[in-house]
């Protein structure tokens, strides 16, 4: 059988979780998403960088926290957004995510010095 989770747990899983990256880093990249958020990044290239917010995410219900979006960005290099990982305040990873799917950008289309924003972004831990 699978792993099936009470409601509680996945709220303070996700929590606990996202309580990790408060401050840390949010990067957007290009190319296809590594196989694991361990994976170090090979050939894809970071399109924007964002400082994330303390708190990050607000409290969990049902296991999935709603992003309090950071501050606008630029553009660091003109390519096609496609994922992104998340980073702790030191750099390390934490998980990776699909631009499109848990978070939205004002355009997938980044350019060198444009104004680059989130528009929506949800994690969620599943039960």
């Amino acid at each position: 059988m699978p792993l099936r989770m009470a409601d509680a747990s996945v709220n303070a899983e996700a929590n606990a979780l996202n309580a990790e990256v408060n401050g840390g880093k949010l990067q957007i990249y290009d190319g296809a998403q590594p196989a694991t958020a361990d994976t170090a990044i090979a050939g894809q290239n970071k399109l924007a960088e964002f400082t994330l917010a303390n708190p990050c995410f607000g409290a969990s219900a049902a296991g999935q926290v709603t992003a309090n979006l950071p501050a606008n960005t630029t553009g660091l290099f003109a390519s096609t957004a496609t994922w992104y990982r998340v980073l702790k305040a030191d750099n390390t990873k934490e998980w990776d995510g699909e631009v499109g799917v848990q978070m939205t950008l004002n355009s997938t289309a980044i350019t060198v010095g444009a104004t680059v924003s989130i528009t929506s972004w949800t994690h969620t831990v599943t039960k």
